[in-house]
């Protein structure tokens, strides 16, 4: 029947179109969320204008400060700084080392309170003066002559491991009857100058104390007679060096046995 043919094609083309989907269909807004997505595009316009305008940088306000009037920490900042200069020792350096005292081998063990590592400032033979340009050994034989044998030598430290301190001299000075100071050596027979420590309290001076101290002997004093062992953990190697009157010498040697004491100065005879 003709009406039928039509009925149907009208319900074939109706079922083709595509009917919107729920994602589809409009989004319809709630009356109170007006506000709030007018509100957000107002930011952002304003926001894009503010950085096309000052940049993407702002600079911080400044501090606002208000002062309290129960805040006592000033003041105690204040007290407390005062106590701790007026419990620093005056310096007795005054810029010149008038006297001197070295402290003799077997004196150590009764001044060694005076003389502990961990109160000590160092100065090392970074600079470029004599103290610092002239050869280790050199300036051993010089406080040779001028103070007698060392107060401490690798000896007396008795290193039991590779990774334990090997020092070869050390001198302990009491200096203007008051400041201790300990001269050693930098590196043995290797390396130049010496290096200094003294009290920390007054390590602003330990330079010109070094160097009026040292700097006189340096000048002044002749060459003495010594022989002392040293290690070099480097090349795990031991060592006599000294001075012979005549030459300086640094020898090779075994493991010599430090039980027996300090090797016989102006000796050159192989262990």
């Amino acid at each position: 029947m003709p009406w039928l043919t039509s009925v149907a094609a009208v319900v074939v083309f109706v079922a083709g179109q595509a009917v919107p989907s729920a994602a589809q269909q409009k989004t319809r807004i709630a009356k109170d969320e007006v506000g709030w997505i007018y509100s957000r595009a107002r930011f952002a316009k304003e926001f894009r204008e503010l950085l096309a305008r000052e940049g993407s940088y702002v600079a911080p306000a400044p501090l606002d400060l208000h002062p309290v009037p129960s805040d006592t920490l000033e003041p105690w900042i204040w007290a407390l700084m005062a106590t701790a200069a007026s419990m620093r020792p005056e310096s007795p350096w005054r810029g010149e080392a008038q006297t001197w005292r070295v402290i003799a081998p077997g004196e150590r063990l009764k001044h060694q309170g005076k003389f502990n590592p961990a109160r000590m400032a160092y100065v090392g033979n970074d600079h470029f003066t004599a103290v610092d340009t002239t050869v280790t050994p050199r300036i051993r034989a010089k406080l040779q002559s001028a103070f007698g044998a060392p107060t401490k030598t690798i000896v007396e430290s008795r290193p039991v491991a590779a990774s334990s301190e090997y020092i070869q001299f050390e001198y302990w000075i009491i200096v203007n009857d008051s400041i201790p100071v300990i001269v050693m050596d930098a590196r043995g027979p290797f390396d130049h100058g010496v290096v200094l420590a003294g009290d920390f309290r007054f390590r602003d001076h330990l330079y010109s104390l070094r160097q009026s101290l040292l700097g006189r002997i340096l000048l002044e004093a002749p060459y003495g007679v010594f022989t002392d062992y040293f290690y070099d953990e480097a090349a795990s190697q031991w060592y006599r060096t000294g001075y012979d009157g005549i030459a300086f010498f640094t020898q090779p040697i075994r493991p010599p046995d430090l039980a027996r004491g300090r090797p016989v100065a102006n000796s050159t005879a192989q262990d």
